[in-house]
């Protein structure tokens, strides 16, 4: 949490610079910069959480690693054909770019052709190039069926079942207390702005076709990654440990619902793990009870449960709560931190079931709908549209204004952000990529820094250097 205000901090010190640059392009104006989900419009974007789990069980993961071997053949037959294909395509739309620039060219020179006339031809050069743009996405996709497919399927049957099987009545339920809050079109409140937008459990496609509550689009680009020469990012695929990515999560403003979001998650994912969640409840039709939990404020909507009975988020979320009481309690070292965030936990869901309102300034949807009711409520939609998102603006929105002044619970001290907007995690890609930048800026000049890497130029010569080389040591 203290790297994401102090992220948050770096963002913001960078406006000035970026609307001056702005105006100096002729686009004078202010940059307001907003942490949601989702725009004015309805349309529905990030943010993902990542936690790195434990792939499998033994077996499941032979069976996974089998598997992956024995895709490197259709990969490299596709790798090839993908560059054929893409090579092809550019090469065509390049010559008929060059085709109408001469047209153009003649007409100008020759004949008194008009301008508006010659720039309908230029325009029509620039249509095909963005046809063929198309044409060349639309190719890739279908060239990389025959690896996609599989091992989407792959994913979804033999990667983290253990952990989805036992968290998933708990994502389910978490935006009772994660949710961020968001009007939607026909004016009603709903708990989060993610949850509208989720169609399905797991993704099964390169391309974003909709949101899922499990995204497995890095493991999918990781799978098509020797297309671009990046044999590394292939073969993490085998490890025993992999990045989880969750696609249903809000962008919390307040520190106890971010704090409460990863805190929670990560306790139930141990237990999980552990084997301590064999017997949690399961919703029926995840998807179905997301939409009908988020879009119940009151907090009463029952939910289906698979082998019958009905239960409410808050009865789940109790459930989930009371498992992580016994195994913290069993575990044989005490975790401090996770008393803390059981405590909080426990705190937080009394105060839902007997008066929300309590939880102004902790829990963001609690928050901001109580803002819209206090401030907004006789306004029209679209007046009320602009509240919900000013809440989530960096420096000056709502969520930042109620914490500076106060009503806020804060749960992180302005000196932690601060020490943290210089010092990266340790023995973290941040922490390496800071002191790259720092150690080599006066010799080399870092021309740009990826996840992964960063490219060196001295004297007219460039090198790579792998930060996972420069992090343990190596050169």
């Amino acid at each position: 949490m203290v790297q994401q205000r102090a992220q948050e901090q770096i963002i913001l010190q960078a406006i000035p610079a970026a609307e001056e640059e702005l105006r100096l392009l002729g686009h004078p104006g202010r940059i307001g910069l907003l942490r949601n989900a989702r725009d004015i419009e309805g349309n529905i974007y990030g943010p993902q959480e990542n936690y790195e789990v434990i792939a499998g069980s033994p077996w499941m993961l032979r069976i996974y690693r089998l598997g992956l071997g024995l895709l490197c053949v259709p990969l490299v037959l596709v790798t090839l054909a993908l560059w054929v294909a893409i090579i092809g395509v550019m090469l065509i739309a390049l010559a008929l770019m060059i085709v109408f620039m001469i047209i153009d060219g003649l007409l100008g020179l020759l004949t008194s052709t008009s301008a508006p006339m010659r720039a309908a031809i230029a325009d029509r050069g620039l249509n095909w190039w963005f046809l063929f743009g198309w044409l060349e996405i639309i190719l890739q996709n279908s060239l990389v069926w025959p690896v996609i497919i599989p091992y989407s399927w792959m994913v979804r049957v033999l990667l983290f079942r253990q952990q989805r099987r036992g968290m998933m009545s708990f994502l389910v339920s978490r935006p009772v207390i994660t949710g961020t809050g968001t009007l939607l079109d026909d004016g009603s409140f709903a708990l989060s702005e993610k949850a509208p937008g989720i169609g399905r459990v797991h993704r099964w496609s390169l391309a974003m076709a909709g949101h899922s509550i499990f995204d497995s689009g890095n493991l999918l680009k990781g799978i098509l990654s020797p297309a671009l020469a990046d044999l590394r990012s292939f073969t993490a695929l085998f490890n025993g440990r992999l990045r989880m990515q969750l696609g249903l999560s809000d962008g919390n403003r307040l520190d106890v619902a971010e704090y409460l979001k990863v805190g929670m998650t990560v306790l139930v994912i141990d237990m999980a793990e552990a084997g301590a969640l064999e017997d949690a409840p399961l919703v029926k039709s995840p998807v179905s009870a997301l939409h009908r939990i988020s879009a119940d404020p009151s907090l009463t909507t029952q939910v289906d449960l698979k082998g019958g009975g009905t239960c409410t988020a808050l009865e789940l979320q109790r459930w989930y709560l009371e498992r992580a009481e016994l195994f913290v309690k069993n575990l044989k070292t005490t975790s401090i931190e996770a008393l803390d965030i059981i405590a909080l936990w426990r705190e937080t869901l009394d105060a839902l079931a007997d008066c929300p309102e309590s939880l102004v300034g902790q829990i963001d949807w609690v928050t901001k709908r109580y803002l819209l009711e206090a401030a907004a409520d006789d306004l029209s939609l679209a007046a009320r549209k602009k509240v919900d998102l000013k809440y989530h603006e960096l420096g000056v929105g709502y969520a930042d204004r109620l914490r500076e002044q106060g009503f806020a619970r804060p749960l992180v001290a302005d000196e932690e952000v601060t020490f943290a907007m210089y010092q990266a995690p340790e023995n973290s890609p941040a922490f390496a990529r800071g002191r790259l930048i720092r150690e080599w800026s006066e010799d080399e000049s870092v021309s740009w820094v990826s996840w992964s890497s960063a490219r060196l130029r001295q004297e007219g010569k460039s090198r790579i250097v792998r930060l996972d080389d420069f992090r343990s040591g190596g050169s």
